[in-house]
């Protein structure tokens, strides 16, 4: 039985009392839809709250529903990366002593575990961006730092 007609009948058994006609609409042998059982509340002026009292029933009967016949469930596993951030940051600052890198008025922007999609470099890195501490145009350093080890570093700005 669809989902949908699931939730609809039991809106129905439990609303009864508000719809004219056959107490069993959802095992009558003729057609019945959704016009007609619109029709027959229509005609007892119904209000705002019983509307939302039924859009509540239906949303709730439409979960419960989706819940009991969800079978498959795709688990997201938690990703650790195989380089720390202490060990991302360790490796930066012996990669910017070892290479002369002059970060004299920068500081530590941003560290964020990100993802290449690059075809030459896929697979999640820790990206760690300086910035001047006083506004300048460019020159500021950053480095990808993948998982293997690799360091790549990157300027930005001209």
């Amino acid at each position: 039985m669809p989902l949908l007609h699931q939730a609809f009948c039991r809106v129905l058994r439990l609303t009864s009392r508000l719809v004219e006609g056959p107490a069993s609409v959802c095992g009558a042998p003729r057609a019945f839809t959704f016009n007609h059982v619109l029709a027959g509340m229509m005609s007892k002026a119904l209000t705002i709250r019983t509307l939302m009292i039924l859009g509540g029933f239906i949303l709730s009967s439409i979960w419960t529903l989706a819940a009991e016949g969800d079978e498959t469930t795709h688990p997201v596993a938690p990703f650790q990366p195989a380089i720390s951030i202490g060990e991302a940051l360790g490796m930066a600052d012996r990669y910017i002593q070892e290479n002369g890198v002059d970060i004299a008025g920068q500081y530590i922007r941003l560290v964020r575990l990100d993802y290449s999609t690059a075809p030459e470099r896929k697979g999640p890195y820790w990206r760690i961006h300086w910035t001047w501490a006083t506004p300048r145009l460019g020159g500021e350093y950053g480095l990808k730092i993948f998982m293997d080890g690799t360091i790549v570093p990157e300027r930005a700005g001209p």
